[in-house]
C-alpha cells in the first residue's frame, strides 16, 4: 500500500459509516481535503541543502 492510499484511507475512514455506500471519487477527494485542511501546519521545512545527499553522507567521505 503505498503512502498515497494509506492516507486517503485514513482521511474517509471517519467519514464512511457502517452500511453506508461507497463514497464516490468527489466525495473521496472533498474528505481528503477536509481532512488534509484540518492538520497545523506545524512541521518544519527543512532547507535544500539540509536535505541534499551531500550533507547527509558528508561524515562518509
Amino acid at each position: 500500500m503505498s503512502v498515497q492510499e494509506l492516507l486517503m484511507e485514513q482521511a474517509l475512514r471517519p467519514n464512511a459509516e457502517v452500511g453506508s455506500p461507497t463514497l464516490s471519487p468527489t466525495e473521496r477527494a472533498e474528505a481528503f481535503r477536509n481532512w488534509a485542511e484540518s492538520h497545523v501546519p506545524t512541521t518544519t521545512v527543512l532547507s535544500d541543502e539540509a536535505i541534499s545527499r551531500e550533507t547527509i553522507y558528508s561524515d562518509r567521505g
